[in-house]
């Protein structure tokens, strides 16, 4: 009877883990689990519903993430390796081991001074997404049409967006460009403040995280697949440290040039990967999510952004013709525009960490590599009063928490009125 007990619930916890969306992801693409470090999902075909009948594109208004890149700290590198040489060096390392360490080796050798720089895979990303951004909107950039670009001070920011307006002149030598890097965009393109939970979480929040961490604790079994002597890894080895520090090489493997050869994600588990992506979704919804736990706060540090994005939507739209506005920034501006925006339920509110994937709040679908989202405005003719806007989240259509005869089409004044006010609303209670 027992034994009956025990694989029922067996059978009942295996069921339970095969029923998240993320978890089927990963099955599917181990490379899901990356989160934030995914590379960017390309698809092979791109599927949009007919606008509202006789109106055609004629605007886009857009906000990207840079293109993938490597490690921002050369130690990501070079720990990971230290820990593995010494390990090899005393014999202690398993066939596997002696394996995964060559590879750290080659990715340490291709990442040499490109910390935090953008990779040839990067460019390749920014180049297609402007490329099917003209293919899909050909009204938008017919005749003399202005395109005018922005970014902040990075350098692989800097290099999106000079490689995305490259591509577009390349398909229309009879654009207009104009394209900057400043201090002075950085106020709303990567607008920051000290109530950033990410710098200094609120306790509760701290506190729910570290519930939820000590709930999905870091598996060791992966160790014994790389070091031969359990001994050695107890008495020389940080592994929190280097736990950490290996992931996250191996789901930025997939940025590189070494993206095709032997994956360094093969060390673990189904079980693991998803564990650790679970970990790190928590800390994304608790950092730039719009929580009880942080007040909800982390969203309206991009009030600058949308408020500024709606307010040169609005002078687009008087002119014959408007154009594409590009704007090059950060993931985690782009995840609290979307938790701002309520996109696809990335306003989730909620204090209940475990409901965050089957409620739609799964961090690699948001902001990868190369994450964008873009707002293509519709209507008849340049006299037209009654725009319609769609919002495109990494190129597939988006739902927003407004009304709609014919979603993902919504109505330009539904839309800025809805958002100008909910900023003011949020404002005026932090006064």
């Amino acid at each position: 009877m027992r034994k009956f007990l025990l694989t029922i619930v067996a059978t009942t916890i295996v069921c339970s883990v095969w029923a998240q969306p993320a978890y089927r992801d990963m099955r599917k693409n181990r490379q899901c689990a990356a989160g934030n470090y995914m590379a960017y999902p390309e698809q092979k075909k791109y599927h949009y519903t007919a606008p509202p009948k006789g109106t055609h594109p004629f605007y886009i208004s857009h906000y990207g993430r840079q293109g993938s890149r490597y490690h921002s700290k050369i130690r990501n590198y070079d720990y990971p390796w230290t820990v593995m040489h010494k390990a090899d060096s005393l014999g202690k390392l398993t066939p596997l081991g002696r394996e995964i360490f060559s590879q750290i080796g080659q990715m340490r050798q291709e990442a040499a001074h490109r910390w935090g720089e953008m990779s040839p895979l990067g460019v390749w990303q920014q180049r297609q997404i402007a490329r099917r951004m003209m293919e899909h909107h050909p009204e938008v950039f017919q005749g003399e049409v202005h395109i005018d670009a922005k970014s902040t001070i990075i350098s692989r920011c800097i290099l999106s967006m000079e490689t995305e307006v490259l591509q577009l002149l390349s398909m229309n030598p009879g654009l207009t460009v104009s394209h900057d890097a400043s201090f002075c965009y950085m106020d709303y393109l990567n607008h920051d403040n000290n109530k950033r939970p990410g710098k200094k979480m609120p306790e509760a929040a701290q506190q729910a995280l570290n519930e939820y961490l000590a709930q999905h604790p870091i598996d060791d079994a992966y160790l014994a697949r790389l070091f031969n002597d359990p001994e050695y890894v107890g008495q020389a080895i940080k592994k929190d440290e280097f736990s950490d520090l290996l992931f996250k090489l191996a789901c930025s493997q997939q940025n590189t040039l070494l993206r095709d050869s032997m994956p360094l994600l093969r060390i673990y588990s189904q079980k693991e990967l998803y564990n650790y992506w679970q970990r790190g979704n928590a800390w994304w919804y608790l950092s730039h999510g719009g929580s009880p736990l942080n007040q909800g706060a982390p969203p309206y540090i991009q009030h600058v952004l949308l408020r500024t994005m709606i307010a040169e939507a609005d002078s687009c739209i008087a002119l014959e013709k408007p154009g594409v506005q590009l704007r090059f920034g950060h993931d985690h501006v782009m995840m609290e525009l979307l938790s701002l925006l309520g996109a696809n339920g990335y306003g989730l509110y909620t204090d209940d960490l475990s409901t965050l994937e089957q409620r739609g709040w799964i961090s690699y679908k948001a902001i990868p590599m190369a994450a964008n989202v873009q707002l293509i405005f519709y209507r008849h003719d340049r006299h037209d009063s009654d725009v319609y806007v769609k919002l495109l989240l990494n190129e597939q259509e988006a739902t927003l928490p407004l009304p709609a005869k014919k979603a993902p089409y919504y109505r330009w004044s539904d839309f800025r009125q809805y958002y100008l006010e909910k900023i003011e609303t949020y404002l005026k209670r932090q006064k």
